[in-house]
């Protein structure tokens, strides 16, 4: 389920869809963040970045709470212009998982 929201997060980024990635998040994030920040973050690891081309699962873990179960994966992966190291956070409620974190680690993003 996780592993499939990822796919789904590339897929919108890919198609320059920040606001419905950010619709689709948890509350959590939506506190954290607004709605303009978020989308200017990810429409500049799209500029710097470019196209999502693969990744590899690095590590996962799974907590199990009173607030629901939070999955988080970390993946290796690999744009058109670069590499990252990308680590999302869902929230799992009625069966859907909701991002609830995302950060991301590229040297290509600090020099580009």
């Amino acid at each position: 389920m996780a592993q499939a929201s990822i796919n789904r997060f590339h897929e919108l980024l890919a198609a320059k869809k920040f606001d419905q990635i950010y619709s689709e998040a948890s509350n959590d994030l939506k506190k954290s963040t607004t709605s303009a920040d978020f989308s200017k973050f990810l429409a500049a690891i799209d500029r710097k970045l470019g196209v999502f081309s693969t990744a590899v699962n690095k590590n996962w873990s799974i907590n199990y709470g009173t607030g629901g179960t939070l999955v988080t994966l970390s993946d290796q992966s690999q744009y058109e212009k670069g590499s990252a190291l990308e680590t999302f956070s869902f929230v799992i409620s009625n069966g859907k998982a909701m991002l609830n974190g995302y950060n991301i680690q590229s040297q290509e993003l600090l020099i580009n």
